[in-house]
């Protein structure tokens, strides 16, 4: 299974990429995280266990109780098979998660 995520708020600059990845390997979440020029975080995971996936979203969603850190306002997710959907590939082993720059 896979889906797209498109994560906004205050992720960029604050290690949030490599919190991403952390996640992903606990998770067994194959895919990439990148950050967009507009200030959001995308993702691409592949899974093969529906409530590990979950599990990683729950991870993603960083709430800051102060003024500096990461702080997820809103995570959309595009499953595959909706419309819209972009494949990006099936990689590989499940420790294969990437930080795209």
């Amino acid at each position: 299974m896979k889906a797209h995520l498109i994560i906004s708020g205050t992720i960029q600059g604050v290690g949030y990429r490599f919190h991403v990845k952390r996640c992903a390997h606990q998770h067994h979440i194959r895919g990439f995280v990148r950050n967009l020029p507009d200030g959001r975080v995308d993702v691409f995971a592949v899974y093969d266990d529906p409530i590990a996936f979950e599990a990683f979203l729950k991870e993603l969603d960083r709430k800051s109780q102060n003024f500096i850190g990461m702080h997820v306002e809103k995570i959309e997710v595009q499953p595959e098979g909706k419309p819209g959907f972009l494949d990006q590939g099936d990689f590989g082993p499940a420790e294969d998660f990437q930080i795209r720059f």
